[in-house]
């Protein structure tokens, strides 16, 4: 799933590595698409589907101003040799939004606005997930 991406769609950055805290792997890839939101997921509910992923949920993206606490996109499920597997298509720049209230925040700091990633984790003791 981390090779499918829709036509069009530019690879920007490409990931792995082993979640300090929780010890379980992860895997992603950050793209600059072409699309909307609605085609990418589309796209991304269509190829999971294919390969035996299930929709688990959905987070929405955060009111502006408000405490971010998840980061907004779509999961999906898939038992792998036993372990739950989980496939998240999410956008990176809803993790950081600009706050009004505070017009002399860094534009730095926050991610663009027009990328989109997707990440599988999976663990044994069910600490991996969306």
């Amino acid at each position: 799933m981390l090779q499918a991406h829709p036509d069009g769609t530019v690879l920007t950055d490409n990931y792995s590595g082993c979640d300090t805290d929780d010890g379980f792997p992860y895997a992603g890839r950050q793209y600059r698409p072409g699309l909307d939101r609605q085609a990418i997921h589309t796209f991304y509910a269509t190829a999971a589907a294919k390969d035996g992923w299930q929709f688990h949920s959905e987070n929405h993206p955060p009111a502006p101003g408000t405490l971010v606490v998840t980061g907004p996109g779509v999961c999906y499920t898939k038992q792998v040799d036993g372990t739950t597997a989980y496939l998240k298509v999410w956008y990176p720049s809803d993790l950081n939004p600009l706050d009004p209230a505070e017009p002399q925040a860094s534009t730095e700091l926050q991610a663009p606005v027009d990328l989109y990633g997707v990440e599988v984790t999976a663990a044994h003791d069910g600490e991996a997930g969306c």
